[in-house]
């Protein structure tokens, strides 16, 4: 018995001993030192939620509204509660097993004579424990623990998606509210210069080609309207979606004017996204996972070794009187795999390809990160300039619409240049509204490519 105690103790001991050593490269792509744009200095958005810095109570609650309601968040907070459970399921392998069992009974059985009639009680407890000579429950609770943080931080990185998807279509929406303003107020300039024509018609000042244009030209503004209507009308059905929220398709379109672009986000270097972006720290923790799923894959390959234990209090009620007894047992057993027709390797080489899957699509991830926030920083440069363009543009295209327009009334020139000058000034301020939200969709989209710690929600944090 003594010496059962001491191989046990040994094998305890000695248990965790992996065959698997890990190698995964710390970076598979080399990283630029800086990003080719760089817009200077930026403001700090570690820990604070970005859309407020636009100042909007209204989107600040379209936010709110969207983390409350959102089908895909909801899903993707079940799929985290699963894989935390499978977590402890897998975890549960490396403490042992307990059981209590209870048995009460009356039975009748032949005797010398007459049958025998008696009353049976059995009282029992068991335990279980299997020791992991080679790391194999242990790898699998550390694969499962790497598995349920990719989980998380896909449903941080679904925050941040869904954020930056809320406040694009939101400043969609005031653009197409706004170019429906626009649009009104080009209708009304329009009618205006009809009347005047027609005014210079009656009198016969002018052709009847000029009164066809004005008109054509109205008729043709207002042509545009149902598509953005129709437009602006999509925009809120998939906030409403996005909210959750079926029975409120037909809300009205937020209020107010586009902000201004807020300050650049504080853009850092290359190397940094590995630490901000929710989808690179996900890809990074499913490839320390499949490493550790090639260790367990190795271990079962292995001879494997159970203990076993248990205690029962027996009493039996009987003609000839009670009998009780106490019984143990303690059971040490080795087993090795033979044969199986190859799976157990196949399962190692599955691992290993397995882990090549992964650490290419982290090597993916990585160029694709970098290659968005690239695409962002030069889309955000690029609509600051043409905003920049466009400002001028309109200042220029506004003062040849009143000169146009005043020899017009003077009798200086035919119709055609007030109608270009004035088809150049609608657009010109259509462009300028366009580019305005433009920017704030770059923005939005830098903020995406960058990543960051924003999201400090419960269900989204572990002590590991």
């Amino acid at each position: 018995m003594s010496r059962l105690l001491v191989l046990i103790c040994f094998l305890t001991l000695s248990a965790g001993c992996s065959l698997h050593r890990r190698s995964l490269p710390e970076s598979p792509v080399p990283l630029p030192e800086s990003f080719s744009v760089s817009p200077g200095q930026g403001q700090a958005g570690e820990g604070e939620q970005w859309w407020k810095a636009y100042g909007s109570a209204e989107l600040n609650r379209l936010m709110e509204e969207v983390f409350a309601g959102n089908p895909d968040l909801e899903a993707g907070r079940a799929r985290l509660r699963q894989a935390r459970s499978r977590e402890i399921i897998a975890g549960s392998g490396l403490s042992p097993s307990l059981n209590l069992g209870a048995q009460a009974g009356r039975e009748r059985s032949a005797g010398f004579g007459d049958p025998v009639t008696g009353n049976r009680y059995a009282l029992s407890l068991g335990a279980a424990y299997e020791v992991d000579l080679w790391g194999r429950l242990d790898s699998a609770s550390r694969a499962s623990r790497w598995e349920a943080q990719a989980d998380a931080l896909d449903l941080r990185g679904l925050y941040l998606s869904l954020s930056a998807d809320a406040a694009d279509l939101y400043f969609l929406a005031l653009e197409q509210r706004g170019q429906l303003g626009l649009l009104d107020e080009s209708l009304q300039s329009l009618r205006e210069t009809l009347e005047l024509v027609e005014s210079r018609y009656r009198a016969g000042l002018v052709p009847a080609l000029d009164l066809y244009q004005a008109r054509q030209n109205l008729a043709a503004a207002r042509s545009g309207r149902p598509a953005l209507v129709s437009a602006l009308g999509r925009t809120l059905h998939a906030l409403s979606s996005l909210r959750g929220d079926a029975a409120g398709m037909e809300t009205s379109a937020p209020a107010g004017a586009l902000p201004q672009a807020p300050a650049w986000p504080e853009i850092g270097l290359p190397a940094d996204l590995l630490l901000r972006r929710p989808d690179l720290q996900a890809a990074q923790a499913r490839l320390e996972a499949a490493d550790l799923r090639i260790a367990q894959a190795v271990a079962a390959r292995l001879p494997g070794v159970n203990l076993a234990a248990s205690l029962s209090r027996i009493r039996s009620e009987g003609p000839l009187g009670t009998v009780s007894a106490s019984l143990w047992s303690v059971l040490l057993e080795a087993a090795a795999p033979l044969l199986d027709g190859g799976r157990r390797k196949a399962e190692v080489e599955r691992t290993r390809a397995l882990l090549d899957e992964s650490l290419a699509l982290y090597r993916k991830a990585i160029l694709t990160a970098v290659r968005e926030v690239e695409d962002a920083l030069a889309a955000s440069a690029a609509s600051e300039e043409r905003i920049l363009l466009l400002g001028r543009q309109l200042e220029d295209s506004e003062a040849t619409f009143a000169v146009a327009l005043a020899r017009y009334r003077q009798g200086l020139s035919e119709y055609l240049p007030v109608l270009t000058a004035q088809n150049a000034l609608f657009s010109a301020r259509r462009e300028l509204l366009a580019s305005r939200r433009q920017l704030l969709s770059d923005r939005i989209a830098l903020v995406r490519a960058l990543g960051g710690r924003w999201m400090a929600e419960p269900s989204l944090t572990r002590n590991d």
